[in-house]
Formats: structure tokens, sequence, C-alpha cells
């Protein structure tokens, strides 16, 4: 399965024609590598308020693009990283699943979670919308957490088990609990991140060719995990 991408204009056109013909959420899901919740609440986000012929409500892919780019022009700044420094590390936990509530329920910013001995961490950060991988920035971002933690997790509302929009901070919190203990949506699995580390990779070896110069041997290498 395809993990820690949006869907594109062509996947919703997809999803319009498949569900107008009749289509079970479920089997648009496996056709596009999807979780059935993304299907369920993409078909929410492009709803006319219409029925269609199938007495359905009817999903729009122009509609669903249209206003996902304008909660990408709404988003704003991302939030501060999220540290907190307690003995009592669940407390810690419902206190970042009440601060990160909008962007998980939102669907649009992914929550990197990690841990550091018993302190819990946040950091929301955003992908590029054309190419599904992270900007520069973001990606010095999820390396320093892997270095951190190699079982840190990427979690999104909207792609993601577990989480719904209308969710609780309490049910957030277990949202996150549970992909963190079950090691599931891996940051360092995530293809967002593989992606942007190859790409960096990439453009780091064209840089070098186009300057006639070769890598030093011993340069730090992009991604690393503490040992």
């Amino acid at each position: 399965m395809r993990n820690y991408r949006y869907l594109t204009f062509g996947d919703r056109e997809k999803i319009e024609t498949e569900y107008a013909a009749g289509g079970r959420p479920a089997d648009i899901a496996i056709d596009l590598g999807v979780h059935v919740a993304t299907i369920y609440k993409e078909l929410k986000r492009g709803d006319t308020g219409q029925l269609d012929k199938n007495m359905r409500r009817e999903y729009s892919a122009e509609l669903a693009q249209r206003r996902l780019i304008e909660s990408f022009k709404c988003r704003g700044r991302k939030s501060p990283l999220y540290k907190k420094e307690r003995s009592d590390n669940m407390a810690a936990l419902h206190e970042i699943a009440r601060q990160y509530a909008e962007e998980i329920r939102d669907g649009i910013a992914w929550v990197i979670i990690w841990k550091t001995g018993r302190s819990w961490h946040a950091e929301s950060v955003w992908l590029n919308q054309d190419s599904d991988t992270f900007e520069l920035e973001d990606l010095s971002t999820a390396t320093e957490i892997l270095e951190q933690d190699p079982n840190a997790v990427m979690v999104n509302g909207y792609y993601c088990g577990h989480f719904g929009e209308n969710m609780t901070i309490a049910e957030l919190e277990a949202g996150i609990l549970w992909h963190y203990e079950g090691g599931c949506n891996l940051l360092k699995d995530s293809t967002a991140f593989l992606l942007s580390r190859y790409h960096a990779r990439k453009t780091s070896r064209q840089i070098f060719h186009g300057t006639e110069r070769k890598p030093p041997r011993n340069r730090i290498p992009i991604y690393s995990t503490a040992t």
C-alpha cells in the first residue's frame, strides 16, 4: 500500500468515476492503494449536497480539489516544536493531542510524534502537494527526529486509520498511542521521507558533478539513526 501521500486530482477523478458507477469505498481504496478511511473522508470532502443516480451522496472531484486548495491557502504557520518534560508522560501525550488536534483533524498537516526517554514530542510538517515530499527544512527536521527516536511515527487524520474529524482529545490521544506502540506509520518507512532523501541525494550528486568535484569520502550521511 502506498502511504504518506496526498490524493492527486487524477485520483479524485478516478474516485468520482468508480463511485458514480456504484463502486464500493473499500474496493476503490484497494484500487488506489490507500486506507478505506481516506476514501470515506474524501467522499465527504467532495460532497455536492446532491444525490447521484445510485441515491448516494454525490461526489465531485473538482469540488474536492478546490476545497483542498483552499485548505492549503488557509493552513497558516506550522505549530512550533513542542516538548513536554514531565514524569507524567501520559499527561504530556494528552497535551500534545490537545495542541495538535486541529492539524490532525484537518488532515492537511502531518504530525510527527516521537519520544526521548519518557518525554513525548511533536512537530507538524506539510508535504509538497506536487511531489509528496518534505521541504528541505522539514527533511532536516525529520532526520534529526529519527536520530533521537527511530520509532517516530507520522500521523494524519485524513489519511491514517484510528483517527476522525470529530474525535475528542482523549480519542486523538488514544489514536496517537495506538500508532506509536504498534509501530504503525513509521516516519523512517514513509514514502515521503524516502523520496525526499532520494531527491536530496540526487541533487547533491548533481551539484558535485556540475562543479567537477567529488563528494568527500567522510561526508555525513543525510540519514542516520542512533545506535
